[in-house]
């Protein structure tokens, strides 16, 4: 059966690496959460399932650098 809810990324049950990332939006970019939720709305416009989300906050570098939220935007 498949079981479909509408959720605000945010409030995703973020697994693994992905809780990393989730993480660090929230301390350092939490205005971004937004803009993420916006952008990956128009990437999958029929819904993203939950291991693609999980994934491109686990392995996706690059859509966070473009989305101005990377690892490299903070100096530590």
């Amino acid at each position: 059966m498949k079981i479909t809810s509408e959720i605000e990324i945010r409030n995703f049950d973020f697994e693994a690496g992905a809780v990393d990332r989730a993480k660090f939006i929230e301390n350092n970019f939490p205005e971004k959460w937004n803009e993420i939720e916006t952008t990956l709305e128009e990437l999958y416009p029929n819904g993203i399932d939950e291991t693609t989300l999980n994934d491109i906050f686990w392995f996706d570098d690059e859509f966070f650098a473009k989305m101005g939220c990377g690892y490299d935007e903070i100096d530590e």
